[in-house]
């Protein structure tokens, strides 16, 4: 199974956009390698994304000047589940993204307005939680960041700060945690985390899924 990335559907964006450009000028606007703009590219054209790339002079990387994503791109169960799973996002860390998201779809395809008509909040609400988790974006990005490139990670949190290797998020009836290692495995509640850090230091993703492995300390 294909596993999309959003840096993968930003870039598409980027090429609608602009039809033309470079492996360099990816790697500086998405701030990854340009070995990592390949595999993206490699990805995209994978699933039937007109994209190409020519070398020398006057060459780069192309997308079709014909090519848009069609209303059939996005069949009506994906822009269902499209909305249910950013309302339940926002429901969860009482953001406000669902609307702004939904208009950059827009963007992509006019004929998907009538999305931003369908506003889930009326008939689907979520009750799963005793506590919202707050979503600090620089904090989330920082996560994010150190899950895609495998990177150990800084965690400052009330009393303390601790070195660990994300693994994934995890969403209990009392909020969100962070499921991570650092000579044992460790979840940490996200609103806990007042500030974190990327290092340097690369690790290999072969820990135990969560769903196979309740040996772990709550922090």
């Amino acid at each position: 199974m294909i596993n999309i990335k959003g840096r993968q559907i930003e870039l598409l964006i980027f090429l609608l956009k602009n039809k033309k450009t470079t492996y360099k000028n990816l790697a500086q606007i998405f701030e990854v390698s340009i070995k990592t703009i390949e595999r993206d590219i490699n990805c995209l054209s994978s699933i039937g994304v007109p994209i190409y790339c020519l070398q020398g002079i006057g060459g780069g990387v192309f997308i079709d000047e014909n090519y848009k994503l069609s209303q059939t791109f996005f069949t009506n169960k994906d822009i269902h589940n499209i909305i249910y799973a950013l309302t339940i996002f926002d429901q969860i860390t009482g953001a406000k993204n669902k609307d702004e998201i939904l208009m950059k779809l827009c963007l992509i395809d006019p004929n998907l307005t009538n999305i931003v008509e369908k506003d889930a909040n009326n008939y689907f609400i979520t009750d799963l939680i005793d506590e919202t988790t707050i979503f600090d974006e620089d904090i989330s990005k920082v996560i994010n960041y150190c899950l895609d490139k495998e990177l150990y990670i800084t965690l400052y949190l009330n009393c303390r700060n601790i070195v660990v290797a994300p693994i994934s998020y995890i969403l209990k009836p009392d909020g969100m945690y962070l499921y991570c290692f650092d000579k044992e495995y460790k979840l940490i509640k996200m609103n806990s985390i007042t500030k974190c850090n990327a290092t340097d230091i690369e690790f290999i993703r072969d820990f135990k899924h969560y769903n196979k492995n309740k040996k772990y300390n709550s922090g």
